[in-house]
């Protein structure tokens, strides 16, 4: 499992990242208007394969991009809610969530017969 860096000292910024061995550039954006985080996953020569993407507590953030060419991460990347103020409804990707990635390999472990785990981002 790999929680991914967030900031929001900025409304926008990018960094380059290894998910699972493979190379890729994350970029952040935030709109104010309607309160939220959006990402761009791109290959390091800025080649796109998901933009705008919304960050989206508990789904797996990326389960609609699809590249012919296998380049997309093989695991999951997910944003999880801490639960820190249940009324509180907002988005906060420093206090409140985190977005956490978890590798192929750790996704295998969890389909290994006898484990008793349902996981719900596969």
């Amino acid at each position: 499992m790999l929680i991914l860096p967030t900031f929001t000292d900025a409304t926008a910024y990018r960094y380059e990242i290894t998910l699972d061995g493979r190379d890729y550039v994350m970029r952040f954006v935030y709109d104010a208007r309607p309160d939220t985080w959006h990402f761009d996953l791109l290959l390091p020569d800025e080649t796109p394969l998901a933009r705008g993407v919304r960050i989206v507590a508990g789904i797996p953030l990326l389960r609609r991009y699809h590249d012919a060419e296998n380049r997309m991460p093989p695991g999951v990347l997910v944003a999880l809610d801490l639960g820190r103020d249940p009324a509180d409804p907002g988005f906060d990707l420093v206090e409140r969530h985190r977005l956490i990635y978890f590798s192929a390999a750790e996704l295998a472990e969890l389909e290994k017969p006898g484990m008793d785990l349902q996981f719900a981002f596969s």
